[in-house]
């Protein structure tokens, strides 16, 4: 919940299951989960109080059952909502490439029915452009310039990457630095703290927190 009343915006997707182990996929699976949350956080998409979704691929139940546990206030997991989804034994599976995306979107959609269209069609952005989707983190605008900084999120332990590109207003023109490899997939917040137009380019200064001055050193 926010500090003004409004439900949180969803921040995190995790994954459990004791299938994952070891399966070559999990990875990916991974990437696809955060760049859905992401994209979901970017149009205002919540479950509710929870920032965090954590979703439970179960042989134990029903393939395709969901069971969402109820939200919790307590000061240990106030923050995450657990949902269990059913799978065939022998999860994961030569179709547990789809099944992982199906998923979670359905595990969403079970939260919020009503939101169902917007999932569904986010869900499918980042299937079909996966490493190439970028996440917006800072926009600085001037008279004469539009200055955005964007991430993408890879699959570990490849880099994501961070841009920096510049639209000169006038001509539309538009030039972009070769891009910065992270270290994790959101190191990019860390470091868009500020955004300043000097003569060189452009130049990022990182948040003032104790974590953001560890990443950008």
């Amino acid at each position: 919940m926010t500090k003004d009343g409004r439900p949180s915006r969803i921040k995190d997707i995790r994954l459990f299951g004791s299938g994952f182990e070891g399966w070559e996929g999990a990875r990916e699976a991974e990437a696809f989960a955060r760049r859905l949350c992401w994209w979901l956080n970017s149009e205002g998409f919540g479950i509710g109080h929870d920032p965090a979704l954590y979703v439970d691929f179960n042989p134990e139940l029903p393939a395709g059952e969901i069971v969402a546990q109820p939200p919790k206030f307590t000061p240990d997991n106030w923050w995450f909502r657990e949902v269990a989804i059913g799978v065939p034994d022998g999860f994961p599976g030569a179709d547990a490439a789809s099944r992982v995306p199906q998923g979670v979107a359905a595990c969403l959609k079970a939260l919020k029915p009503e939101d169902a269209e917007l999932i569904d069609e986010a869900a499918r952005i980042v299937s079909e452009h996966g490493d190439a989707c970028r996440f917006l983190l800072k926009v600085k605008e001037t008279a004469k310039e539009l200055t955005e900084v964007s991430t993408t999120i890879g699959v570990w332990p490849g880099p994501s990457l961070l841009f920096a590109g510049l639209t000169d207003k006038t001509t539309g023109a538009y030039r972009e630095a070769p891009p910065a490899e992270l270290g994790f997939y959101d190191d990019g917040v860390a470091l868009a703290g500020k955004v300043k137009i000097v003569r060189r380019g452009v130049e990022l200064e990182s948040r003032t927190s104790v974590p953001a001055r560890m990443v950008a050193e």
